[in-house]
């Protein structure tokens, strides 16, 4: 398991879906969990960081649709 410290958010594998999910806490304490639209865990990784950093800087963060 790796180690992870508070505020660098997560990936998750959900049951029955072949993508990765990026999950993090906004500033204003929202969770936020989309979909990375990605099977390779560097992809969804590089993902994770760059919407952390847009919701950090108080840019739109676009939700997908999941289905």
């Amino acid at each position: 398991m790796k180690t992870r410290k508070k505020g660098q958010g997560c990936l998750l594998k959900l049951n029955g879906c072949r993508f990765w999910y990026a999950q993090w806490y906004r500033p204003d304490g929202k969770k936020m969990r989309v979909s990375t639209q990605t099977e390779n865990d560097a992809d969804a990784q590089a993902f994770l960081t760059k919407r952390m950093a847009e919701s950090g800087s108080g840019l739109h963060v676009e939700k997908r649709k999941v289905w």
